[in-house]
């Protein structure tokens, strides 16, 4: 049976007026942590050809989840055309390093909607705990980046206030 773990809107990242909404579910079944996103978006915009690629210049949801210390945490991103980034940061406080990682570590299925796009993610807790998960001690938060014609909209579940998502400050404590 699925657990819910959360439900809610991302807010603006900066404090700014929402353009579009973005729903988030975190949930697990026991084995999985599984993540939906449902995106209002009138302008999909989407970059990268494969996996790994720069998915951040385009539209993009995020989930950034710590790996035994807030300082050392996994980057998982999937853009409206369903490709996949997966990486490990170590946070330096002013500045980090990105160590990517050569095969996906999770599987998403992502599809167009009549107002905007919704991804869906499965990660194994086996896969989490093999890359330095630790529950007891885990945090994270969960982004979206939306191109407009404009400006980039950023959207956070706990927003850090500032241009960036690597505030580990920001993240929450992860509690089943």
């Amino acid at each position: 049976m699925e657990k819910i773990i959360l439900e809610a809107y991302l807010k603006e990242n900066t404090g700014k007026e929402i353009k579009a909404k973005t729903f988030a579910r975190m949930s697990t079944d026991g084995e999985n942590l599984k993540l939906l996103f449902i995106c209002e978006d009138k302008k999909i915009t989407s970059k990268g050809e494969k996996y790994n690629d720069k998915l951040w210049e385009g539209d993009v949801v995020e989930l950034f989840i710590s790996l035994g210390r807030k300082e050392y945490y996994l980057e998982l991103e999937v853009n409206p055309d369903g490709l996949e980034y997966a990486v490990t940061v170590e946070n330096y406080g002013n500045g980090f390093t990105l160590f990517p990682i050569d095969k996906s570590p999770f599987t998403s299925k992502t599809k167009l909607t009549e107002n905007g796009w919704e991804s869906e993610w499965s990660i194994s807790f086996k896969t989490l705990n093999e890359l330095g998960f630790e529950e007891d001690n885990a945090y994270f938060n969960l982004y979206r980046q939306d191109y407009t014609d404009d400006d980039v909209e950023v959207y956070a579940l706990n927003p850090t206030m500032c241009k960036t998502f690597h505030n580990t400050s920001m993240f929450i404590k992860f509690e089943m």
